[in-house]
């Protein structure tokens, strides 16, 4: 993984052989279940047997992946704890969760609630897609990301690609409005 500076400098964060967090938007674009690959592969069965032709990239389409965690952006992104008393997702696209209405988010795990997967065409379709998508996240009893996710989404600089870790501290820094969450 590498951050890229506004000088093209390119910085290494990690190299991590395991599956990504992510996976689902390689999943969306190439049509390939990576777990099950990972599974055929640790079994010894050889990769031309189990991996198929490989689309061509300018062939792909494009897949958007938001993480709906139970956290207050405006409060440097603080973990968000107790009953989740209510909780949908949108059925129109791929949502993973482990969470449904009742449970309870513990301080002793990831505050990730849901990774909300759009795949479109374009890269435009694909935003307004997502944002359609987070639209239909509705919780109760927790605050969370969405409407932090939502303004990053809908912003001038993401639309236009010219968004930075810049942009995304200074919509954090923005408190949702009450009706918001």
């Amino acid at each position: 993984e590498f951050l890229l500076d506004r000088h093209d400098n390119f910085y290494l964060l990690e190299i991590n052989s395991r599956l990504q967090v992510e996976h689902p938007v390689t999943e969306a674009i190439t049509g390939l279940d990576l777990v099950a690959l990972q599974i055929k592969i640790a079994e010894g069965q050889p990769l031309e047997d189990i991996l198929p032709s490989l689309p061509d990239v300018a062939s792909l389409p494009h897949a958007i992946e938001a993480r709906v965690c139970a956290e207050v952006p405006h409060a440097h992104f603080a973990p968000s704890t107790g009953k989740l008393h209510h909780v949908t997702f949108p059925t129109s696209c791929r949502v993973d969760t482990g969470v449904r209405s009742g449970d309870t988010v513990s301080p002793f795990y990831d505050s990730l609630l849901a990774k909300v997967i759009a795949v479109a065409p374009s890269r435009a379709e694909a935003q307004r897609a997502l944002l359609h998508n987070l639209g239909e996240v509705v919780t109760a009893g927790l605050p969370t990301n969405r409407s932090y996710l939502r303004k990053l989404l809908a912003s001038k600089e993401f639309t236009e690609v010219s968004h930075t870790l810049r942009t995304a501290e200074e919509l954090a820094a923005i408190p949702p409005a009450l009706h918001d969450e």
